[in-house]
């Protein structure tokens, strides 16, 4: 669950700004107390100057249960349902890290990503897994062949840095 959070802290961090950015790390810092300290006292926004932020911090903590499996998902691509022929779409399931990008190239052949997009469509586009560790993302091919898309995913690694107690404060 803690990595979920994490990686939901980092999603928000890139894609909020300013006062939304602000919530949004204070709401995350909170359902993580809510995680390691389940015994904290009443959540409180301790500035008093938001009342949403522990509505906010819960329901990041009932997400991170909720989705917790999702974390270890082994990154893919993958068409949902038959074959189909041009001119028609074919869905593609792409899994791995919740929230995470994973740019789609069109390797071999001839199509277009049309939709679950967040840059561009085209032959190349990037995509935001969503919270369960998936995303689909439409293609369509105007002509007849096979086309090969392949994912670039973006691998998070979580690493803990300690700094020493210096005197001074420096």
């Amino acid at each position: 669950r803690l990595e979920w959070l994490l990686l939901s802290s980092h999603r928000s961090r890139i894609a909020t700004t300013g006062a939304t950015r602000d919530f949004e790390a204070a709401a995350h810092q909170k359902a993580i107390w809510l995680l390691t300290n389940p015994t904290t006292e009443a959540l409180t926004d301790p500035t008093g100057s938001n009342p949403t932020l522990p509505a906010r911090a819960q329901q990041l903590f009932a997400d991170s249960a909720r989705y917790a499996p999702s974390v270890g998902r082994t990154p893919a691509v993958a068409a949902v349902g038959a074959d189909v022929c041009a001119g028609v779409t074919q869905t593609l399931r792409v899994t791995g890290a919740p929230l995470t990008t994973v740019r789609l190239t069109i390797a071999t052949g001839t199509g277009t990503f049309t939709s679950g997009v967040v840059a561009a469509g085209g032959a190349e586009t990037t995509v935001v897994i969503g919270p369960d560790g998936g995303i689909d993302v439409a293609l369509t091919s105007p002509v007849p062949g096979t086309v090969t898309v392949r994912g670039t995913f973006e691998q998070p690694t979580l690493v803990q840095v300690e700094r020493p107690n210096v005197a001074g404060g420096g």
